[in-house]
Parts: C-alpha cells; sequence; structure tokens
C-alpha cells in the first residue's frame, strides 16, 4: 500500500490518548473457515472500540492453543453445522485454556439439539447466522457473564425441550448424587453432545467401557435413549 501525502490543512490533530478512552471488554480471536466470511465478521467490529480482535484463523486442532497464545478471552466461532467436530473445538476452548474462554458460536444449525448440545458444552452464546445479530453487542453481553441465544436459537431450544418434557414426569430409578464420580464425568460428557469414542479419548479409556457407562446410566437414570439422557442431564445441570 502507498501511503498518498494529505495536504497539511485538511489534517487534523487527533490526540493519541483519545483512542484509549474507551476500556476494553473483550479480547476477540475470530475463528472461522471461509476466507470472506472472516474478513466480513472482522469488518463487524470495526466500529466497536471497546472490543479488541487479537487474531482471526482456520478452526484446528490447535485452536484452543492459539487462543492461549494471543491471550484471547473471547472466541467468536463460526461453524456451518454443530457437529461432533465443532463440539470438540468448543468444549477444548472452554475448558483446555486457563482461564478458559468465553464462546459465541455463530451458525446455520438451528436444530434444538445442536443448541441444548452447545451450552452443554458451555457456549455463551448461540447465534444463527439469518437472525442478523448485533455481534459487538453480543460479545458485550458474554464479557457481563450472561448466555445470549438468537431468536431462532431460542425458539429451536424451547421446542425440543417442550417435546421431551414428558420425560420428566415419572420419579427416575436413582438419583444423580448416586452416580460413581467417572460415571457422572462420562453423563456430563455425552450431555456436551461427544459421540462414544469422543468420551473415550477424552478420558483415557475404551470404547467398549464408555458404551457399558452409557448403558448403565440409561438404566440407573430411567431414560429410554441417549437423546433423552442428554436432555435429563442439561435438566439437571450436568455438563
Amino acid at each position: 500500500m502507498v501511503d498518498i501525502p494529505v495536504p497539511h490543512h485538511h489534517q487534523e490533530q487527533v490526540p493519541v490518548e483519545h483512542a484509549r478512552l474507551v476500556p476494553s471488554v473483550a479480547r476477540l480471536l475470530i475463528v472461522e473457515n471461509d476466507l470472506a466470511l472472516r474478513q466480513t465478521l472482522s469488518a463487524n467490529f470495526a466500529s466497536a472500540p471497546d472490543i479488541d480482535i487479537v487474531g482471526s484463523i482456520t478452526a484446528s486442532d490447535s485452536t484452543a492453543s492459539t487462543a492461549h497464545a494471543l491471550h484471547a478471552d473471547t472466541v467468536l466461532l463460526g461453524l456451518a453445522s454443530m457437529d461432533s467436530a465443532g463440539l470438540l473445538v468448543l468444549h477444548l476452548l472452554t475448558t483446555a485454556s486457563e482461564p478458559a474462554c468465553r464462546v459465541l458460536v455463530l451458525t446455520g444449525d438451528h436444530r434444538g439439539e445442536a443448541v441444548l448440545g452447545a451450552l452443554g458444552a458451555g457456549t455463551s452464546a448461540y447465534l444463527i447466522d439469518s437472525d442478523a445479530a448485533d455481534l459487538p453487542q453480543a460479545v458485550r453481553v458474554a464479557a457481563a457473564g450472561s448466555v445470549l441465544l438468537s431468536r431462532t436459537a431460542g425458539q429451536a431450544a424451547a421446542v425440543t425441550l417442550g417435546g421431551v418434557a414428558r420425560v420428566w414426569a415419572a420419579p427416575v430409578a436413582d438419583s444423580v448424587a448416586a452416580l460413581t464420580p467417572q460415571r457422572r464425568r462420562v453423563l456430563g460428557l455425552l450431555a456436551a453432545g461427544h459421540s462414544n469414542a469422543e468420551i473415550a479419548g477424552l478420558l483415557d479409556i475404551a470404547v467398549p467401557t464408555v458404551k457399558f457407562h452409557v448403558s448403565h446410566l440409561l438404566k440407573e437414570l430411567g431414560q429410554r435413549d441417549r437423546k433423552r439422557l442428554m436432555v435429563y442431564a442439561h435438566r439437571n445441570g450436568i455438563s
């Protein structure tokens, strides 16, 4: 880029200190695989002096370590869908770094199960891209410690929870307090949307062992299938 001199009479003297009058509420890392979309997302924060953009990268196995290296405390995570890979990235971001990052998910996946899975994995916001959310304001809400769902995400989560509400009508076989520590960990990861193979990797146990735990969880908690077990876990604050 070539700097073009501006005639002296058009120049304005702006004190350097002026740009620092607004305190920073977040150090934001943008994670999105599409280059054009990354640039568009970055542009959303051009008029948000209270949000510092520390980087813009593609998602990978090293996303969490990159966030830590850049001292990011907030991540805007763009995902095509909330699949197992996306949930794993989300889980690592919210648990691997110290302190953990606040994560705002921006996606087109409006399934209620996806919203609940992301909430279980610790997301601070679940934003459906078609809702055209105010991204700087969403970051500020997350920085204040609140959880934010865009309109479509909130409706989808409500429908999913309403559809399985009858599951809670009957008492469960045993209470959560009676679960072994390992079985409770399995339930928490299952609630976050992880597959048996992913749970096995995260807990360093064999896949058949995970299946054994899941089978007993279904019996002990009186749930008919994996989906109802996940909803039960969310209902009881397990994630």
